[in-house]
């Protein structure tokens, strides 16, 4: 699955955050995962290349539209790292677990809301059919939906101006289950992100690791 470089999910001009986000995401996703799947994580939000910097990293609220231009990242995913297999692997097509991460990793799992995958004639982006309920969506994109959610409300700011505890976010976790995320997959995910004294995983040391 090495067919797109680990930096791939780097962010030219861009500052630390999402850079060390992708990697912390990846670095809880192979907890149960699995490391084949470690570089097709770092890529999930590889379309924020696209998105202003200034409203990515804004401390504190973001307004609705706002929220909206940031979640249109993930359909620009595919088209950035089909620009670097261009450009480092003579035009060979994106994998497609590649695509999936990126395009579908804000899809809720009831199909409630469809995330970013719907393209300019509702059809989807890259072949990925808009209306994917439930196990229909790959078991890899439903595990990272989980951590990318995880990660975000213990590190970000920009929903609710403040970030979260461990404990809070898996709360939040928990009560997204069935309608955001996979019920099955939450407390399995939960489970590897907490030791056997109810610490929780810091992946701080992998994240920095994976990108030396």
């Amino acid at each position: 699955m090495r067919h797109i470089p680990r930096w791939a999910g780097h962010i030219p001009g861009h500052t630390s955050p999402t850079i060390l986000h992708a990697a912390r995401v990846a670095a809880y996703a192979v907890r149960v995962l699995g490391e084949a799947y470690h570089d097709a994580l770092l890529c999930h939000d590889a379309g924020k290349r696209l998105v202003d910097a200034g409203l990515l990293y804004r401390d504190g609220p973001v307004s609705r539209l706002e929220s909206i231009q940031i979640g249109e990242h993930a359909a620009w995913g595919r088209a950035v790292l089909q620009l670097i297999m261009d450009a480092r692997c003579h035009g060979a097509p994106v994998p497609r677990v590649y695509q999936e991460m990126c395009a579908l990793h804000h899809h809720w799992y009831d199909g409630s809301h469809p995330g970013s995958v719907a393209g300019a004639n509702g059809a989807g982006v890259c072949d990925i059919p808009r209306a994917m309920v439930g196990d229909a969506i790959p078991y890899y994109v439903r595990v990272l939906s989980i951590c990318d959610v995880y990660d975000a409300v213990l590190t970000r700011t920009y929903q609710v101006g403040h970030t979260r505890t461990p404990a809070e976010a898996r709360a939040i976790l928990a009560a997204g289950a069935g309608t955001q995320f996979d019920p099955h997959l939450v407390p399995i995910v939960i489970a590897a992100l907490t030791n056997a004294h109810g610490d929780a995983f810091s992946p701080e040391e992998d994240a920095i690791a994976a990108y030396a």
